[in-house]
Parts: C-alpha cells; sequence; structure tokens
C-alpha cells in the first residue's frame, strides 16, 4: 500500500507574518497541514544511517528508485537525461535540530547553512547519475538515502540552468 505523508505547519512565531498568505489551492494544503504524496520509494545498500556517505557523490554505489505504477506515465522522455535531482524523505532524520557541526568543521552552524539530514522537514536532495532505465525502474549511482527511504520527485539535472560556472564552492567562511 502507497504511504501518504502528512506535515502539519507550527504555528509563526508571534508577532511574525503567516507564512501561508495564499488560499489554499485543494484539499492537499490548509494552514495547518500540507500533504506529500511519495511517487515511489528508494532502494539502496543503506540500511542504516551510519552506512550512508556524507555525500553521495563519494560513493560508486549503485541505488534504485522506483516510481508507484500511478506515477510511471511521468517518466516519459527521462531516458534523455544523464543526471537527475532526486528528492526524498527523510524519514529517519531528526527534526529538531537547527544548529549542527559539518563533517570537517568544529564550530557549529545553522542547519540550513548546511546539507545535514537532521533539518525540520528533512527534504533529501541527490544528483544523481542514471545508469538505467527500466519500466518504473532507474538505476543510478550517488544516491545517498536510506534503503525504503519515500520518493518525493525526480527532476531533470540541466547544465543550462543548474551549472553556474563563476562559483567554486558555495561554505566560504565570510561572504
Amino acid at each position: 500500500m502507497e504511504e501518504m505523508l502528512v506535515i502539519f505547519f507550527m504555528a509563526p512565531p508571534s508577532g511574525s507574518t503567516n507564512f501561508l498568505t495564499h488560499a489554499p489551492r485543494s484539499d492537499m494544503m490548509s494552514r495547518d497541514s500540507l500533504t506529500l504524496e511519495p511517487i515511489g520509494v528508494i532502494h539502496s545498500p543503506y540500511r542504516d544511517r551510519a552506512e550512508t556517505p556524507r555525500q553521495g557523490r563519494f560513493s560508486d554505489q549503485t541505488s534504485e528508485i522506483e516510481l508507484f505504477p500511478a506515477y510511471a506515465r511521468g517518466l516519459e522522455g527521462i531516458s534523455r537525461c544523464t543526471y537527475l535531482f532526486v528528492l526524498w524523505w527523510g524519514d529517519q532524520a531528526e527534526r529538531n535540530i537547527l544548529k549542527v557541526i559539518p563533517p570537517g568543521e568544529s564550530v557549529e552552524r545553522g542547519v540550513f547553512s548546511t546539507r545535514s539530514p537532521a533539518r525540520p522537514n528533512p527534504i533529501g536532495l541527490s544528483l544523481v547519475r542514471i545508469l538505467s532505465i527500466e519500466g518504473r525502474r532507474i538505476r543510478v549511482m550517488w544516491l545517498d538515502a536510506l534503503d525504503q527511504t519515500p520518493l518525493l520527485d525526480i527532476k531533470p539535472y540541466s547544465p543550462e540552468i543548474d551549472n553556474i560556472e563563476e562559483v567554486s564552492g558555495d561554505t566560504k567562511e565570510e561572504r
């Protein structure tokens, strides 16, 4: 059976502007909740968080993205892609952490300035390379999600849009 994720928004701090300024578009969104429906599941060699690489690109392990049958038609044209962005739900991530110490660093930073999986909304983003496509299954490398992770979305990588040549790294200590 396909799962449904229901995410409840916390009320904004008193005195702040409400972050939902538009009326809900459908029964999928209200001022109190946002419903995300996984479109598939990720099959990976990683069974627990300690096994996952710091970043997927640091590993040559392969994983498989499996779309649920209801979303299979959305894969039409995917064979034109070499790389994909995969968005997934880190269902085992800690959600109450706002400051972390990134790997290789000694100073704590705000979670939004890092790629830590521990965050209020544990939406994972992985850039993956397609190895093969068979029906509703896409075999990829560089995916750092745990086995059985809910798949939220797939988007094509576009060198024209996603590559910013003048940026060599975006983790500089000073700006």
